[in-house]
């Protein structure tokens, strides 16, 4: 069972999950595309901007991992997550060591 945090959404989950079932990494718009491809009647269509802050969110507390090339990987702590192996409360917003890649997007506390 994943141990939730509170600023973990279901679209993180969806993210992280798309995520771990690719083989490379995926920009941007191959995560939204997976997660409407994934939907039911669109219950997974979210916008670009929201999937944009999400992987912000989701990379300023580490369980993502941005490329130079802009495409996004799954770190060590997202994998264990999903495994329910790492408490995502436990996370703290820079535990990336780093700034999110896309500036304008915030992360909001």
């Amino acid at each position: 069972m994943r141990k939730h945090a509170e600023w973990i959404t279901q679209a993180d989950e969806r993210v992280l999950e798309a995520l771990e079932d690719s083989d490379l990494p995926l920009s941007k718009e191959e995560i939204r595309d997976r997660l409407a491809s994934a939907g039911v009647g669109g219950a997974m269509d979210y916008s670009q901007s929201y999937v944009d802050a999400r992987l912000a969110r989701l990379q300023a507390y580490g369980f993502v991992e941005a490329t130079r090339t802009r495409q996004y990987a799954l770190s060590e702590k997202g994998t264990l997550y999903l495994r329910g192996e790492f408490d995502a409360s436990l996370a703290r917003s820079g535990d990336a060591g780093e700034r999110p890649v896309h500036p304008n997007v915030d992360v909001v506390e």
